[in-house]
């Protein structure tokens, strides 16, 4: 899947599946519940490891009361999985297609995936591993085309490595830091904006990151003698066992406020390296898996084990 994604990534929408208060209610009827917006357990999460790519691209309500075949005992149940959360979707990419093939709008793969992204609604405090861009707004985006369809690509663009030119982004795992190994990196990526309507276009770059943590340091525009911008992932301040997340997005310096045309995404995982006793107390929240990241545990865990064996 990761391979195909790759190849065809600017045709194929990567949906992930959420719960939202009023979905949970009617669900389960528990108005305690939490109100906000969560992504179902089930729901796979980024980053793709092999593209290095963010995975999810939009997420959509996952769960539903349908009805059951005549010889169950029950009429119905509470289903849920990715499988809803998906047609969820491409019934609202259809509504927009036929709308803009009422209005004669002429469109691409590319324009469609971008107004989407650009208009999508993402929670206050998602994580984009989890939301993607968030939730697809079909009204938003058909205003969206209408408005800005001169000036919005005919292919998307990805930064690409010249030695890795499949890799959409960038994966960093901290090492050790009572080693002498750095704790950070550069690297320098390019762009293709041949797909782009107009030739030599200066981009601006910006940075987001969750819980607006500094840990990448980039160049502010593109280089346009050969399109490329360097980027420095700076691992020192992170906290072990976490895994943290920023894209860098490109911006038209001409028309800024259509949003993104591309964006790299960084996934920077710090593993704990605890000794076989350490004792740290976790409180784990309903929602979502929570990741614990540990250095060669199973490996030590396996040894003391094995040495006990013996004895």
């Amino acid at each position: 899947m990761e391979e195909l994604y790759c190849n065809i990534s600017e045709e194929i929408f990567m949906i992930g599946s959420i719960y939202t208060s009023e979905m949970k209610n009617k669900l389960y009827g528990d108005k305690d519940m939490e109100n906000d917006i969560s992504v179902s357990r089930y729901s796979s999460k980024g980053p793709f490891i092999s593209t290095c790519a963010r995975g999810i691209d939009f997420v959509a309500p996952g769960a539903a009361i349908t009805d059951l075949p005549k010889w169950n005992s029950k009429n119905n149940a509470i289903c849920s999985g990715t499988s809803f959360a998906a047609p969820n979707a491409a019934g609202s990419i259809a509504c927009l297609l036929s709308a803009l093939k009422a209005n004669k709008i002429q469109y691409s793969p590319a324009m469609i995936k971008m107004a989407l992204a650009n208009t999508a609604f993402l929670p206050k405090g998602a994580n984009k591993l989890e939301f993607g861009n968030g939730i697809i707004q079909i009204n938003d985006a058909f205003e969206f085309i209408k408005k800005s369809m001169n000036k919005l690509p005919q292919k998307l663009i990805f930064p690409f490595l010249l030695k890795q030119p499949k890799q959409k982004g960038i994966i960093y795992v901290q090492t050790d830091k009572n080693n002498a190994k750095p704790l950070s990196k550069d690297y320098t990526f390019h762009i293709d904006s041949t797909a782009f309507n107009r030739n030599n276009t200066k981009w601006i770059l910006k940075c987001i990151s969750n819980e607006n943590k500094n840990f990448v340091s980039h160049s502010k525009i593109v280089k346009t003698n050969n399109n490329s911008f360097n980027v420095k992932i700076d691992a020192n301040e992170l906290k072990e066992g976490s895994i943290n997340y920023a894209e860098i997005q490109g911006f038209d310096s001409l028309n800024p406020t259509i949003g993104p045309f591309f964006h790299l995404p960084i996934t920077v995982i710090c593993p704990a390296n605890p000794n076989f006793y350490t004792d740290n107390i976790a409180t784990i929240n309903a929602g979502p898996a929570t990741h614990f990241f540990s250095k060669n545990f199973q490996q030590n865990l396996l040894k003391n084990v094995l040495s006990k064996l013996l004895l």
